[in-house]
C-alpha cells in the first residue's frame, strides 16, 4: 500500500501547513480571517459599483466560508463539495 506522504502534491490532499509546521493553528487562523476581510473589502467595491444584489451573494459566500469548517461544520456533514459548488456558481 502507497503511503499518503508518498502522494502529496501541491494540488492534492490539502496544504498540510498545519500539520507540516509551516504556520500554527493561530497563524492559519489569523491568515484565514486577514484573506476573508480582504475577500469582503473588495467585495464591498465591486457591490458599490454594482448593485444590492451582489451584497446577497457576498453574505451568503461569507457565511458559508465560515461555516464551512467552523460550527456546524457543513464539510463534516457531508456538505463540503455542494458548498464548493454553490460558491463556484
Amino acid at each position: 500500500m502507497t503511503s499518503t506522504r508518498a502522494v502529496i502534491h501541491p494540488f492534492t490532499g490539502g496544504s498540510r501547513f498545519i500539520q507540516n509546521a509551516v504556520l500554527t493553528g493561530a497563524q492559519s487562523f489569523k491568515l484565514g480571517g486577514a484573506l476573508l476581510l480582504a475577500g469582503s473589502a473588495l467585495g464591498l467595491w465591486v457591490f458599490a459599483l454594482s448593485g444590492p444584489g451582489l451584497l446577497v451573494v457576498g453574505l451568503i459566500g461569507v457565511v458559508l466560508a465560515i461555516t464551512y469548517t467552523a460550527p456546524p461544520c457543513l464539510v463534516c456533514r457531508g456538505l463540503g463539495d455542494p458548498v464548493v459548488a454553490i460558491t463556484l456558481a
